[in-house]
């Protein structure tokens, strides 16, 4: 593939810049991971998807306040003290579940899915000259 712009041979695609700027290294410290990544891998990495961020953030939110309320339902009731926290954790997963369901299906009534499937397509498609800096993306099955 030669650029567009200034007839380059030396067009790399985004998926390989971002993987070769990336790195995680493993450390026996207290640290664990450490990730780092270039301003290049950086600009080249593909897109988020939202809606599973948001989804698994209100999830654990939900199963957090899910917890407490466990707890108190079953010492409510009578229970000890190590039954309540059981009834707590099945409370906790009960309701992230719910809550993750209900944003997957609320992603796909939206079509946010679909938005990210798109943008997802058009990042594998992109390249990006590495002498004069032009982002080109080509079109699905077209010859490279």
């Amino acid at each position: 593939m030669n650029c567009s712009k200034c007839g380059s041979a030396n067009c790399r695609s985004f998926d390989m810049l971002h993987q070769a700027g990336s790195a995680t290294a493993t450390h026996a410290d207290v640290l664990g991971a450490v990730h780092s990544q270039t301003a290049l891998a950086k600009r080249c990495q593909p897109p988020s998807n939202v809606v599973l961020t948001l989804g698994a953030g209100a999830g654990m939110l939900a199963g957090l306040f899910a917890l407490p309320t466990g707890c108190m339902m079953h010492t409510m009731k009578g229970g000890a003290f190590p039954g309540n926290v059981g009834y707590g954790l099945v409370a906790m997963l009960i309701a992230a579940a719910v809550v993750i369901g209900l944003f997957i299906l609320l992603s796909r009534v939206l079509g946010l899915s679909a938005r990210h499937d798109r943008k997802m397509r058009e990042w594998e498609n992109s390249f990006l000259c590495v002498d004069c800096g032009k982002v080109m993306t080509l079109e699905a099955g077209a010859p490279l």
